[in-house]
């Protein structure tokens, strides 16, 4: 009867250290008031071994959704090449064209591209050459980031070099006997009537960009925004007017996110279930937020910890800390504004129905947000995680220790982001990942 009233009284601590360890900020001295002060001690350990890698994961971005397309090119030592091609499909202008085909002269074709985004280093000059697709995007289809492409012609229609940093509207001229005096015909005999005739007069433009620095610019495309301008004139007139009539590009469009890890550490991403350990990357793992890399995070020891849970009551508070490693609060790199942890699997899925929950059964994430702390002497930057409900699932035998992946929003991103971090592991000299557990011990 003695050892049952102990075993309740036990059940009834850890229940309270359980309920009240969940919470944001728990009460380090829990359990002195049940049980006599000799009889626990608040443990604090920073030392666990977490293992970072980087694995690359499937779609998440639909970038048909997006407003803008993008074009450009990034490289760097560790993640390789990352390579934006935009593409976009023209919509039928109303006209009435037609009725005055006798006397109507083109006078020259431009093509508009409205500058709304630079990212990267927008001082180096950039150069944008637009392809002609081989065949139309499909109005009724989603169009990803990495997985989906189109064809286009290798000989560019036009290019245009311009200096993304300062703004402005780049405009491209087209020889008017090529392109646009057979757009000009067509439209005045009929021959072009709608998207379907239009399309198959120009299927589409893919935007490629260059420059000698990291630049990806942006273009809306909107209607009336990205567009095709014929200007022309009415010889029938006694005054001589420009006109103009504008083919826009609203009908289809995506960014395509093309990447070579060759000659990287990442070169050995040829398989769903690959990993690169961070010991390979300069002991930093990477995340891209409209790429396909990940952080995956792993405790290869804590099953130590596990061992010996009998004498541990409950956990008051678990934080999963992560310090991004940057060159400077102005890079171009800016981290991921949040990111979530999810349980994953042998070939490195995002498994959405295990995500790592807040509250047991709520199949609510845990996400930290991207935060800065500054002081006279420093400012330090991290993303914190509270795994506290974690911890003590994993301590009280409800879940089982499997490997988490970190990453930005799922399932919602209908957008490219050119967000990305890299984050350190124990070994990185300054921004070192950190599991923070403060756990009542039962003294022996």
């Amino acid at each position: 009867m003695k050892n049952r009233k102990s075993w309740l009284l036990l059940c009834f601590v850890a229940s309270l250290l359980y309920v009240l360890g969940s919470c944001q900020k728990g009460d380090l001295n829990l359990g002195s008031e049940v049980i006599p002060d000799a009889n626990l001690s608040v443990v604090m350990v920073d030392t666990f071994t977490v293992k970072l890698s980087t694995v690359a994961v499937t779609d998440t971005a639909i970038t048909s959704a997006d407003s803008m397309i993008y074009a450009g090119r990034w490289r760097d030592a560790n993640t390789g090449v990352q390579e934006f091609t935009a593409f976009a499909s023209p919509t039928f202008p109303s006209n009435t064209l037609n009725t005055r085909a006798s006397s109507i002269v083109l006078d020259s074709t431009v093509l508009i591209l409205p500058l709304s985004y630079s990212y990267g280093d927008s001082v180096q000059t950039f150069k944008l050459s637009a392809h002609v697709m081989t065949t139309p995007l499909a109005s009724g289809t989603l169009y990803y980031n990495t997985n989906t492409s189109a064809r286009y012609a290798t000989q560019p229609l036009a290019e245009k070099s311009f200096y993304p940093g300062k703004g402005g509207t780049p405009t491209v001229r087209i020889r008017k006997d090529s392109l646009g005096a057979i757009l000009f015909d067509r439209l005045k005999t009929r021959t072009i009537r709608d998207d379907e005739t239009l399309q198959q007069v120009l299927p589409g433009l893919a935007f490629k960009g260059s420059s000698a620095g990291n630049v990806i610019v942006g273009f809306g495309v909107n209607t009336g925004r990205s567009l095709i301008r014929l200007y022309f004139h009415d010889n029938s007139s006694t005054t001589v007017t420009s006109e103009k009539i504008d083919i826009d590009f609203s009908y289809k469009h995506y960014t395509r996110y093309g990447f070579d890890y060759k000659g990287t550490p990442l070169a050995n991403l040829k398989n769903r279930s690959d990993a690169v350990n961070s010991s390979l990357t300069g002991n930093v793992a990477y995340i891209t937020q409209g790429g396909p890399l990940r952080t995956r995070v792993e405790f290869p020891y804590f099953d130590n910890v596990l061992m010996s849970r009998d004498a541990i009551l409950g956990v008051n508070r678990a934080e999963l800390i992560f310090d991004p490693v940057r060159t400077n609060f102005r890079d171009n790199a800016l981290p991921p504004n949040t990111l979530y942890l999810y349980k994953t699997n042998a070939v490195n899925d995002i498994l959405t129905s295990q995500p790592i929950e807040t509250i047991t059964n709520s199949l609510t994430p845990v996400s930290a947000t991207y935060t800065t702390e500054s002081s006279i002497y420093e400012t330090k930057d991290h993303y914190t995680f509270n795994v506290t409900n974690y911890f003590n699932q994993l301590m009280s035998g409800k879940t089982q220790l499997a490997p988490i992946i970190l990453t930005p929003g799922v399932g919602a991103q209908q957008y490219l982001n050119f967000s990305r971090t890299s984050l350190g592991n124990r070994n990185y000299s300054s921004d070192r990942v950190r599991l923070v557990l403060y756990y009542t011990n039962r003294n022996r």
